[in-house]
């Protein structure tokens, strides 16, 4: 929610709304703001609750259009080094490092 909050990207504000409202489908929906906090916030083990994936999706192209977005190197570097602390194979903190590198490749 914070990437799409926080986005100039017209289409991923249209987005929030809908976010905000339809409720997580990783706690079974239900359209509360609870629920779909629930399914964003990590637990305390640190794993991030279940996502689908198409909110992985919606997870890594916001937080990439947010990235692209920030100037200076060094929050640049901090960015990744949060989620390379936080990433393990097959979570949403992985798919967003390989979107990353993806977007990267393709730039060059």
């Amino acid at each position: 929610c914070f990437f799409i909050a926080a986005s100039a990207n017209p289409c991923l504000q249209a987005m929030f709304p809908h976010l905000l409202y339809r409720g997580g489908s990783g706690t079974g929906g239900g359209g509360s703001r609870s629920n779909v906090q629930e399914s964003v916030i990590t637990r305390e083990d640190r794993r991030p609750a279940a996502l689908s994936h198409d909110e992985r999706r919606l997870f890594c192209l916001a937080a990439v259009d947010f990235y692209s977005f920030l100037t200076d190197v060094k929050l640049k570097q901090k960015f990744r080094e949060t989620f390379e602390s936080a990433a393990e194979p097959g979570n949403p903190y992985a798919d967003l490092l390989a979107a990353l590198e993806h977007k990267e490749e393709s730039q060059s």
